[in-house]
């Protein structure tokens, strides 16, 4: 229960003291000691979000014909609104309905934004040369993480990229350097890098790609290659 007491003139709430009265204090003192002080109860009206209360005051004890009473209890008075609050707490309220929208539909858009870069920086039609230019974005590998094909990583301590080239959950003995079957590298433009055995049409090379094999350089010469130079020669043009 809420009390005051009102001191020459001045309205206190019970909590705001912060001293005693007659060596005992009013946070322990019984109910009827705080009544005998002057303390009574504060009871506060409800009231409609178009309302507010007044400053509050002491409703005087009044005994009626019946021989019922009132007051004798502190409250606040009731005070609706003016048609002018009432538009000004209307616009707020669509101002606040109009921001959070707003906001949610932000979100929205640098989702699909960002799901949509996601798509692009790993699309298997990115060139090699846009892929390294952009080698920050790439997340690094870890373990435990459902890679799709086609999905660009970053390696810790390695100063390379590789594309995954079947999907998987990376285990921690399956690095992209140790494992070809699930990982390709990236190389730099001009760098031809060194023939990785295939292992199916995903990661199969394609007219016109170079790789170093037992020491020299081949091109191949079909689509869909997953023969090594010496597999299947008629796939592969020493240059």
């Amino acid at each position: 229960m809420v009390r005051a007491i009102k001191i020459n003139g001045v309205i206190r709430f019970q909590n705001s003291f912060k001293t005693f009265k007659n060596e005992i204090g009013f946070k322990y003192a019984t109910d009827q000691q705080l009544y005998d002080w002057g303390f009574r109860e504060v009871i506060t009206p409800e009231i409609t979000q178009y309302q507010r209360l007044g400053d509050i005051y002491f409703e005087e004890y009044i005994q009626l014909s019946d021989g019922t009473t009132i007051g004798n209890y502190f409250t606040y008075p009731v005070i609706d609104f003016t048609q002018e609050e009432i538009d000004e707490v209307l616009l707020n309220e669509k101002l606040v309905i109009i921001t959070t929208q707003q906001a949610k539909k932000q979100e929205i858009i640098q989702k699909k934004l960002l799901d949509q870069i996601e798509l692009e920086m790993h699309d298997i039609t990115l060139s090699d040369e846009d892929v390294l230019i952009n080698s920050d974005f790439y997340d690094y590998w870890d373990i435990g993480i459902n890679y799709s094909a086609n999905t660009i990583v970053n390696v810790i301590g390695e100063n390379q990229l590789y594309r995954c080239v079947q999907a998987h959950i990376s285990q921690v003995d399956w690095t992209p350097s140790l494992v070809p079957a699930l990982f390709t590298p990236i190389s730099p433009p001009g760098v031809i890098p060194d023939f990785v055995q295939p292992t199916g049409a995903q990661d199969a090379y394609q007219t016109g790609d170079k790789v170093i094999f037992e020491g020299a350089t081949y091109e191949s010469l079909i689509d869909a290659n997953v023969w090594s130079p010496t597999a299947y020669p008629a796939g592969w043009q020493l240059i």
